[in-house]
């Protein structure tokens, strides 16, 4: 039985470790990237490992296939997405909340996004306006949605 390494929850080694979980490092390796094998992932996915990184050119075709079987947003482009704004002086610093209070902001964000559509399409018409609110309140949404991801990944990882 192999231990799974810890990795710290919003990085890089994190996000490869969640894309292989899903597609498996042989077959993300070997069928996605075209290596021989995954054993290139895993030196990447290692928290360890200081020397094997991931090219940006491999991580976009990862995120890529991730995204089409899941559905969901690509964990690589969100890490890296996440640090960028750890370091920008205007992005306030990501603060744990308990699930219930991210669960309220999310409610109040699609609850923003419910009132703007039935704005904009209650007369059958959208402006170009228009489009770019209802576009802020789904991109405004998604990052509620994605900071109570996060969260449960930080409660998990100190259990």
């Amino acid at each position: 039985m192999t231990l799974m390494k810890p990795r710290t929850p919003g990085t890089i080694e994190d996000a490869l470790a969640r894309i292989a979980g899903r597609l498996g490092f042989d077959r993300a390796g070997r069928d996605v990237l075209g290596h021989a094998s995954g054993s290139r992932l895993r030196q990447c996915a290692d928290p360890e490992q200081d020397t094997a990184h991931i090219s940006v050119r491999d991580a976009i075709k990862l995120d890529h296939t991730y995204v089409a079987e899941t559905g969901e947003a690509p964990p690589i482009l969100t890490a890296y997405a996440e640090r960028l704004a750890e370091l920008s002086t205007d992005a306030p610093a990501h603060t744990v909340k308990t699930p219930a209070s991210r669960v309220l902001e999310i409610v109040g964000e699609v609850g923003e996004l419910s009132a703007d559509v039935e704005k904009v399409f209650g007369d059958g018409r959208m402006t170009p306006v228009e489009h770019a609110k209802l576009d802020k309140d789904i991109k405004d949404a998604m990052r509620a949605l994605g900071k109570l991801e996060r969260d449960l990944r930080a409660m998990r990882s100190k259990a």
